[in-house]
């Protein structure tokens, strides 16, 4: 039995034996490297199946994730604002990456953190 993820076919039953055997990192592992995606998106399938194994059935899913030209460049791996979604390939109108809100407030309190630690450092050399 296969699923299909991106328009691969992934063989749903040898994942399915992993997670019965109690080897989800390895059913991770397998999954990332057939499908070639990347971790968070292999866990998520993996525990989708784990919760209910006819997850998958029926039609194409779709990954959305960050495309291969953008991978050169590492800066966005470190990025919490990003976030990749698996989602059932009806459409292609949202976006392949999507930002989240903009955390302001913690750049603000780190700010005011380094400041009085410069401060204190002052006060403490007089």
């Amino acid at each position: 039995m296969y699923i299909s993820i991106n328009n691969q076919k992934i063989d749903k039953t040898n994942i399915l034996s992993l997670i019965q055997n109690q080897k989800k990192l390895t059913a991770i592992k397998y999954v990332r490297e057939t499908l070639h995606i990347g971790l968070r998106e292999s866990k998520n399938i993996v525990e989708n199946l784990e919760k209910d194994p006819t997850y998958y059935d029926g039609r194409n899913h779709h990954i959305d994730m960050i495309p291969p030209e953008l991978l050169s460049d590492v800066s966005h791996l470190h990025n919490p604002q990003l976030k990749t979604t698996i989602r059932e390939d009806t459409n292609r109108s949202t976006p392949l990456i999507q930002k989240t809100k903009n955390n302001t407030k913690t750049y603000i309190i780190i700010g005011l953190v380094i400041c009085s630690i410069v401060l204190a450092y002052f006060y403490s050399i007089k």
